[in-house]
């Protein structure tokens, strides 16, 4: 199984990333800087470099995994529209692959009925 994660080089991305390698789970991580890069690659993960408002490298990264985990989060004036915009990418790229979002300040109202789908 090969999983594409946001957020790696966090706090919980970090424990996300050890857990998954201890299973023997294959991960790649969006990596938005040399430092993330290195943080992923020493915790097993192989690092993508991008932004969160890639929407292209997203979509890509994801198309190219099992399952996606988002816990990236952008810290600009637009964090909502950013998060939003990259989880319908991720989402668009992993097609009916298991997805994961969490957050610390997010929350969604309705989804449509759609526990998996973010609005817009």
């Amino acid at each position: 199984m090969k999983v594409f994660i946001t957020g790696g080089s966090g706090y919980i991305g970090r424990a996300t990333i050890r857990a998954l390698v201890r299973r023997g789970i294959a991960v790649t991580a969006l990596a938005r800087g040399e430092s993330a890069a290195r943080t992923v690659s020493a915790l097993g993960a192989e690092p993508v470099t991008g932004e969160l408002t890639d929407a292209g490298a997203l979509r890509a990264a994801a198309s190219r995994a099992d399952g996606v985990i988002h816990l990236g989060f952008s810290y600009s004036a637009d964090a909502g529209g950013i998060d939003a915009a990259a989880a319908r990418a991720l989402q668009d790229g992993v097609g009916s692959g298991p997805y994961i979002h969490t957050s610390g300040v997010w929350v969604y109202g309705d989804t449509e009925g759609s526990p998996t789908r973010i609005p817009g």
